[in-house]
């Protein structure tokens, strides 16, 4: 089973790397924030991997560090939520903010994310809210609610860029400068619309 990977960036987008290794070309599957902090292409880069074979497909999930990997984990365990899925959450929220919100039973931002409606929210509180504060994640956890917020708002206009056509990287460099110019607690429609200034 392959649990790390290191080699040269040959191709990326957002939400997947090829990294040649070996010889061999990897393809990995990324959260956004993972493709946000890449090398330029021929760089290299080092992921922690999370291999999930299927009947049909063996996939590769590739994270910055072991604890998101981790957190990874712990999220497809829960009923109904696919590494695909887990993904797209990690590419939404950071891993931090996300279990912020299980430890807190904020059920109305998990369901924010895409693929999760209130029901599935509520699972993963119940299944998960007393193992979060076993992994690595919580060190950088905001310190009140005001920050947990700040960050989703951050993270939903980075995503609505990207969306828009931007590059990762850009989008999180234009939504931090308007997060300076604008007043306080902006609305996500107010950072995107700073930052199509």
């Amino acid at each position: 089973m392959i649990v790390y990977l290191e080699g040269q960036l040959l191709q990326s987008i957002p939400l997947h790397v090829v990294v040649l290794a070996g010889g061999v070309g990897y393809g990995v599957h990324i959260p956004l924030r993972v493709s946000e902090k890449l090398p330029p292409l021929g760089g290299e880069v080092k992921l922690h991997i999370r291999q999930v074979i299927r009947e049909d497909s063996a996939d590769l999930f590739g994270f910055l560090d072991a604890s998101e990997r981790d957190f990874f984990d712990l999220l497809t365990k829960v009923s109904g939520i696919g590494p695909k899925t887990a993904i797209t959450m990690l590419s939404r929220v950071t891993a931090e903010t996300l279990a912020l919100g299980i430890a807190s039973s904020d059920t109305v931002m998990l369901a924010k994310c895409p693929g999760i409606g209130k029901k599935t929210a509520e699972r993963i509180v119940v299944e998960l809210r007393d193992k979060v504060s076993s992994l690595g994640v919580g060190g950088a956890l905001p310190s009140g609610s005001q920050g947990s917020k700040q960050n989703q708002t951050v993270e939903e206009a980075v995503a609505a860029l990207v969306t828009l056509g931007f590059k990762a990287v850009d989008a999180r460099k234009a939504v931090e400068r308007s997060l300076q110019t604008a007043k306080d607690s902006p609305t996500t429609e107010e950072l995107v619309k700073l930052s199509l200034r």
